[in-house]
């Protein structure tokens, strides 16, 4: 495959995390650089409101690290100028290589302050956002959409997108008011990549590598949600069939999760990521509870090291 040129970045692998709120924070970040074969590494979603205030917590999360693979900061709200602050902070203050608007999140509490998918059923502030981002950068700029609010008008917002000059549009292929609940309609993904002439990047219901490498066929790359947190080795089994040891897996997650939190966090967000790495790998459910019910971290922590390398044994890694 040849690589994806995103405004002035040209990205060599087809395969991007989505950015989830609470999963895919630094340390998860820093992981998939230390596996390697994503194309390109996004924050969790940033309030421009919390980056112009210059939010404590706001500027942790957009901490970065040296890698080679790009990085991306998503960003939501829904006023044009505080984007425009926002954007100049990004700019000035920080080594991120793009920029993407959500334009996506269905989560009442994003909606209801105009932000999100509110974006997409008005569309004039949709517009205006964009060109307020456009015109303060020359990073590469995506946008992250679903196919609409609550009816399907994704042809008439991918107009928009390109027409305001994005380098790619990530389209996750269900409207807001298809939540998570029904299947993607990836149906749509054929006939918005004839009419587009940026990068389509398609998400939704991607758990296998075999599904993946079938989307692929059809747009310019894959974006994965859940199923990058249930298997942070996808992108390298997808490119060489492959997969990392889940007993390294595990350790190089605490050890990041270690380096970058507090102690009081270790616990919630050590068990927040075996919520979903433990999904499909067989564990019995009594191991799994125990771990979800215990308060000691380092309990969780050891069992957590000792279940996965006994998986690895079991299927002699």
């Amino acid at each position: 495959m040849t690589s994806i040129k995103i405004g002035k970045l040209n990205i060599k692998y087809h395969y991007f995390p989505s950015p989830l709120a609470g999963l895919t924070d630094l340390p998860f970040r820093r992981l998939l650089d230390s596996i390697g074969y994503a194309g390109a590494l996004f924050t969790e979603m940033i309030s421009v409101e919390g980056l112009i205030r210059k939010n404590p917590q706001t500027l942790l999360m957009i901490k970065n690290f040296k890698s080679d693979t790009p990085k991306f900061v998503q960003l939501f709200g829904s006023n044009p100028e505080t984007f425009k602050k926002a954007v100049r902070y990004i700019n000035e203050e920080t080594d991120f290589d793009g920029i993407d608007l959500n334009a996506g999140c269905p989560v009442k509490k994003v909606v209801n302050k105009g932000a999100g998918a509110y974006l997409l059923k008005d569309l004039s502030k949709f517009k205006e956002i964009i060109r307020a981002i456009r015109s303060t950068t020359d990073k590469a700029f995506t946008v992250k959409i679903r196919l609409g609010f609550n009816s399907v008008n994704v042809f008439e917002i991918a107009k928009i997108v390109e027409g305001e000059g994005v380098d790619a549009i990530i389209v996750h292929f269900r409207t807001k008011k298809d939540g998570y609940s029904k299947p993607a309609r990836w149906e749509f993904a054929k006939p918005l990549k004839e009419k587009l002439n940026i990068p389509l990047i398609g998400n939704g219901d991607l758990f296998s590598v075999e599904t993946a490498k079938e989307k692929l066929k059809i747009v310019d790359g894959i974006m994965i949600g859940r199923g990058i947190v249930i298997n942070p080795s996808f992108f390298k089994e997808i490119e060489t069939g492959k997969r990392e040891r889940e007993d390294i897996i595990i350790k190089k997650f605490i050890e990041y999760m270690e380096d970058f939190y507090p102690e009081e966090k270790w616990l919630p967000r050590l068990k927040a990521f075996l919520r979903y790495f433990s999904k499909g790998k067989g564990i019995p459910k009594q191991r799994k509870n125990e771990l979800f019910i215990s308060k000691d971290y380092s309990f969780v922590k050891q069992n957590a090291i000792e279940i996965f390398s006994n998986i690895c044994k079991d299927m002699k890694l």
